[in-house]
C-alpha cells in the first residue's frame, strides 16, 4: 500500500490476513488438482518421463506453496 505524504509517497508493507493466506493456499491447491490431470496424461502416454517429471515438479510446487500459505496462516491474525 502507498501512502501520499507531504514529503512524498511511502510504501508500507502489510502482512496478509488469516484469510487471505487460506484464499491462497486454496487456489494452489486447485492449480495442484489441475496439474494432477497433466500429470496422468504424460505418465499415461508412454515413454514420456521426461514430461511426467516435469509436470511433476510443477505439481509439487503447487502443493508447496499451498503448504507455505496455510502454515503461516496459523500464525496470521
Amino acid at each position: 500500500m502507498t501512502l501520499e505524504f507531504p514529503c512524498g509517497p511511502i510504501v508500507i508493507k502489510t502482512r496478509p490476513t488469516r484469510e487471505q493466506l487460506q484464499d491462497s493456499a486454496l487456489a494452489w491447491l486447485a492449480m495442484a488438482r489441475n496439474q494432477m490431470g497433466s500429470v496422468q496424461y504424460w505418465a499415461e502416454a508412454g515413454d514420456r518421463t521426461h514430461e511426467t517429471l516435469q509436470s511433476l515438479k510443477v505439481l509439487a510446487s503447487h502443493i508447496e506453496h499451498a503448504r507455505r500459505a496455510l502454515a503461516e496462516s496459523e500464525h496470521a491474525k
